[in-house]
């Protein structure tokens, strides 16, 4: 009995998928290497996180980043830039703004879902908590045939609580959608509602699509604005129109 209590405190196996790499943990704190960082933030576009005590929002896409932060001083969303560096294991974001902290991380796994980015020449610690169903983005983005458009930076909303039916879930989109001021169009692929808006002479779409139980919001390649707000809006939206019975 002693024996076995020992081994499951001082062993605990976690595999979690990334893409083409397996990363066996043995124990916590692990420090993730530079492929193990990359495919991370390839399942985990979209990630909540917490530093000094105020929640930010940060969406990283290939070398891109987008921080979104209500409570900041700087709120709304503002653009940044990620750089990898493979001889250091370390993830180097830099922001034009004060909150999130710029610089080097380490990325460190602390539990099966918890996960920490440590500052290299500072003290800063970025905390946040993984989705329990990661996804690849990718799963989503791939229509019938060869698609007019295509899917650019894209957002995934969970709705394993709610599962709408079909016509629910597409009401719920059509009036997040027209509430907004974006115009439906049709489009080859019945799976993927697209929708257009024209601001100052330039056309941004949207394009959404349901794989349960995640829905893909994202922004039509080309026709992209700077920052993800305009794709949160209508997440919280679609969400809030869901909600009703």
């Amino acid at each position: 009995m002693i024996k076995q209590k020992v081994t499951k405190a001082i062993f605990t196996l976690t595999l979690f998928f990334t893409g083409s790499v397996f990363a066996e943990v043995s124990s916590f704190p692990k420090t993730l290497n530079i492929n193990e960082i990359k495919a991370h933030f390839i399942q985990y576009r979209e990630i909540l996180a917490l530093q000094d005590d105020r929640e930010f929002t940060f969406n990283i896409n290939g070398r891109n980043a987008d921080r979104e932060c209500e409570e900041c001083y700087s709120n709304g969303t503002e653009p940044g830039s990620i750089i990898y560096k493979a001889a250091d294991n370390q993830i180097c974001m830099e922001w034009n703004v004060i909150h999130p902290e710029s610089g080097c991380f380490h990325l460190v796994q602390t539990g099966s879902r918890e996960f920490e980015l440590r500052a290299v020449r500072s003290y800063t610690t970025i905390y946040y908590t993984v989705p329990t169903k990661p996804r690849l983005v990718s799963e989503f983005l791939d229509p019938n045939g060869i698609p007019a458009v295509k899917f650019g930076r894209t957002i995934l909303a969970d709705l394993s609580a709610t599962k709408p039916t079909e016509k629910k879930l597409k009401a719920a989109i059509y009036q997040a959608l027209i509430g907004r001021g974006w115009q439906v169009e049709k489009y080859r692929d019945p799976k993927i509602i697209v929708a257009s808006l024209v601001k100052a002479s330039r056309v941004y779409k949207v394009m959404l699509r349901y794989n349960e139980p995640w829905l893909a919001i994202g922004f039509a390649l080309n026709h992209e604005p700077r920052g993800n707000s305009w794709l949160r809006y209508l997440k919280n939206d679609t969400l809030r129109h869901l909600s009703v019975p």
